[in-house]
């Protein structure tokens, strides 16, 4: 007995349609993580530069903050890095553990979900803080002698 294949065998997950978009055999996009159109894919790769982008610039926010925390006049503003900062755990091990769990949870979530637009633009926008507080890092150290 023949089967026509129905339109759910055909795509590779149900969900709601990207509109306008097609996948590599044809079929209309679900617009899911696993989305294999070219523009899909290329807007996994951005995403997937840009976490390494972000995590760079994470990196720079630890060593500024560890650096600006042996400061005199320094006041963290970050009420939960406050605290971690004034833990038992000390400064370095205790908000290195907390931007390495809030990074890597941030870039799994982004990196799941890569092939979709809120990914891309998730990604733009914690570049363009981490750019900003960077900024905000070069202003305060040429103000500040350590």
């Amino acid at each position: 007995m023949d089967h026509a294949p129905t339109k759910s065998s055909r795509l590779p997950c149900s969900g709601r349609l990207t509109k306008g978009a097609r996948t590599n055999s044809g079929a209309p996009s679900t617009g899911h993580a696993h989305d294999m159109t070219p523009a899909a894919i290329t807007r996994g790769h951005r995403v997937i530069v840009l976490c390494m982008v972000i995590a760079v610039l994470d990196v720079f926010d630890f060593v500024y903050t560890i650096f600006a925390a042996k400061s005199i006049d320094f006041c963290e503003e970050n009420p939960v890095a406050r605290a971690v900062l004034n833990s038992a755990w000390g400064p370095v091990l205790g908000l290195g553990t907390l931007k390495l769990s809030g990074l890597l949870l941030a870039c799994t979530i982004l990196i799941i979900y890569r092939r979709q637009r809120i990914s891309e633009l998730a990604c733009w926008c914690m570049a363009l803080v981490f750019a900003a507080l960077m900024t905000v890092w070069l202003i305060y150290f040429s103000h500040v002698s350590l």
